[in-house]
């Protein structure tokens, strides 16, 4: 029954572009389609949207220092539930500059009036039509473009945060455009300079980011270790500097414009970002300096992260409702289930495929096993009070495996995609921009970006691990496949309303020791 429904869905979805293929040329498809994901994303977000949000600091800041020739808001102490950092009696922004920047036109028109969620739906429906362009070139079957294209753009908490549209959030949404962006300019073009400039605009939305750069120097391998110099003796003199000059020039002019911004604002050390620390120095209620006293980052942190990202569960409840989403954040699996297609990517033959089925089916049964409790993110930075949600125990007994054996199965699967990465290059090139984003956050002493529905900080590596997703389903869609990406949908979707449209409950977030 499912494989027939399944199949029954990909068929429709295939009628259904019929006359689009039949009637209209290549080039008039790509434009219908980078029309259709525009307009159709932005009405999609703009009914589920968050209306206008209190912390809107980009367009405080816009308005009240840039457009005014200075870089401190002096307004910031009036407003004081967005995040400011502050130094020698003066405020800046917390986070990178550039979301301000971009804003900066809208903000010279309409003033502090500048709805800034609006802003963020009308910037995430620009990367809904770059998306599909970029899965065009990834994939064969319209069908397959279209269900892939809108598996980010609906299945993932990408849409939560981007009509959610707060100072946080906007960061996420402008740096993701830009990483889909760069890879456009990666693998079509094939230009590292533009890559270059792409990338740097991201890293100065979201610092993380910038970790991703061995994908792109990944992906140029062919351009500055050519074919055409495999003879050469020496590795230096097969080694052509140009792609990488270009690729480092283009993301470093946003690092330098960053380091300047950072020392003449803030006088931080060489001009690395330090936006945080004089943040956290300025915390009235000083619970910061009480609950991360090992500092911003330290390994000792990484074990405390684990949770949230592998084991985050939604709230089970004996009364009405019986499922709420968590704010204190779900698994990356719980949010978008058809991630665990990304584990597939350059997995050959039969063998290869039925490990990783069987380490996605140990993965997720040891976490539903052992992690029965309604607190879905146990020694997070914060976690869940139950007795304010109802919270109770999803299974009638709970499994305690030692040295967080239930975690496992996820490195194990993580080892695997390396390994298939050694026989595709892109597969190797996302992981390594995944596994490299995501260490620096577990090492980082926020466990997420609450309150938030999913991971948001994951949104830093999102972009790769949906390129490994779409390199593990491929263009031959299979009814599983269309059964777990309408669910990621659903599941997506139910977020989205339970949160913006139907909250009732208040969850009550709580301060966890991380010293």
């Amino acid at each position: 029954m499912a494989t027939a429904e399944g199949l029954a869905g990909a068929r429709a979805v295939e009628a259904f572009l019929l006359p689009v293929q039949r009637y209209l040329s290549r080039r008039r498809q790509g434009i219908f389609l980078a029309a259709a994901f525009f307009f159709g994303t932005l009405v999609v977000y703009y009914l589920t949207n968050h209306e206008q949000t209190y912390f809107r600091a980009f367009v405080y800041y816009a308005d009240n220092a840039l457009l005014q020739g200075r870089l401190d808001i002096p307004i910031a102490e009036g407003l004081r539930f967005n995040d400011w950092a502050f130094f020698n009696g003066k405020y800046y922004l917390v986070e990178p500059i550039l979301p301000a920047v971009v804003l900066l036109p809208g903000v010279a028109v309409w003033g502090i009036a500048l709805n800034q969620t609006m802003a963020s739906i009308v910037i995430g429906s620009l990367n809904a039509s770059n998306l599909q362009r970029l899965v065009g070139r990834l994939t064969e079957k319209l069908s397959a473009r279209i269900l892939l294209s809108l598996l980010f753009i609906f299945g993932t908490n990408y849409w939560w945060v981007v009509i959610n549209g707060s100072t946080t959030q906007f960061t996420h949404t402008l740096a993701v455009l830009f990483v889909f962006a760069a890879v456009y300019a990666t693998l079509v073009p094939r230009a590292p300079l533009l890559a270059g400039l792409l990338l740097g605009a991201a890293h100065l939305c979201r610092l993380p980011t910038i970790l991703s750069l061995p994908f792109f120097v990944i992906m140029f391998s062919d351009q500055w270790l050519p074919e055409s110099r495999a003879k050469e003796a020496s590795l230096f003199r097969r080694v052509d500097l140009i792609p990488l000059i270009k690729l480092g020039l283009g993301v470093g002019v946003f690092v330098l414009v960053g380091m300047v911004y950072n020392y003449v604002t803030l006088k931080c050390n060489f001009g690395l970002p330090c936006s945080y620390d004089k943040y956290l120095t300025d915390d009235p209620n000083d619970q910061y300096a009480q609950t991360i006293r090992a500092g911003l980052f330290d390994l000792n942190y990484i074990p405390k992260h684990f949770p949230g990202m592998f084991a985050g569960l939604p709230i089970f409840r004996d009364q009405k409702p019986y499922v709420i989403p968590s704010w204190a954040g779900l698994s990356f699996w719980a949010t978008t289930p058809a991630f665990v297609y990304a584990f597939y990517a350059g997995a050959k033959g039969k063998v290869a495929r039925t490990v990783v089925t069987v380490l996605i089916i140990l993965a997720v049964g040891g976490i539903v096993l052992s992690n029965s409790k309604a607190d879905p993110s146990p020694g997070g930075f914060a976690t869940l009070d139950d007795s304010s949600t109802g919270g109770i125990k999803l299974l009638p007994f709970e499994l305690n495996l030692p040295y967080g054996l239930e975690y496992w199965p996820f490195g194990a699967l993580i080892l695997c995609g390396l390994y298939f990465g050694l026989h595709d290059k892109l597969t190797l090139a996302c992981w390594t921009a995944v596994i490299c984003i995501g260490f620096m956050l577990t090492t980082y002493a926020f466990s997420g970006g609450w309150p938030q529905f999913g991971d948001r900080f994951a949104l830093d590596y999102y972009p790769f691990l949906f390129l490994l997703t779409v390199r593990g389903i491929g263009s031959d869609l299979k009814w599983h496949h269309v059964l777990v990406i309408g669910l990621s949908i659903l599941i997506n979707l139910w977020g989205v309303v339970w949160i913006f449209k139907g909250q009732t409950i208040d969850p009550n977030l709580i301060w966890a020791d991380w010293g």
